[in-house]
């Protein structure tokens, strides 16, 4: 799933954005060593806010025009997919607790972690 809310005003634009999808399970049914692997992705929001100076209303000066900053933050929460394994003993004793595996799933791992990018921009005309 995904979904993306962009507001607008002036030289000031603010965009936040969620995705999601559902786990995904690898099952081995072994007779002694069965196993059931499951990968809960993270929902990821991020968020975007880009300031043009050309277009808004702080600054109305030459040096201001074609100059554009852009703030982003990926995974502001901070968010980890979620990976948990379900033993053959847990199976047969038809309990379904799990428990935590500390590796991390390699299909996943681009939603570890947050990450900060700024940059300034400018453009010139002649």
């Amino acid at each position: 799933t995904y979904a993306q809310l962009t507001w607008t005003r002036g030289g000031l634009s603010l965009s936040a954005d969620a995705q999601g999808s559902a786990a995904t399970s690898i099952v081995r049914l072994g007779s002694t060593d069965g196993y059931i692997y499951t990968t809960k992705p993270a929902t990821i929001v991020d968020l975007v806010a880009v300031y043009d100076f050309e277009q808004g209303a702080l600054f109305n000066a030459p040096w201001a025009y074609g100059l554009r900053a852009t703030l982003t933050v990926n995974n502001v929460t901070d968010a980890f997919a979620r990976n948990t394994l379900t033993d053959r003993g847990e199976l047969l004793a038809r309990n379904p607790g799990h428990t935590e595996v500390n590796d991390i799933n390699p299909a996943y791992e681009w939603t570890q972690g947050r990450a900060f990018r700024l940059s300034v921009s400018k453009s010139f005309s002649l």
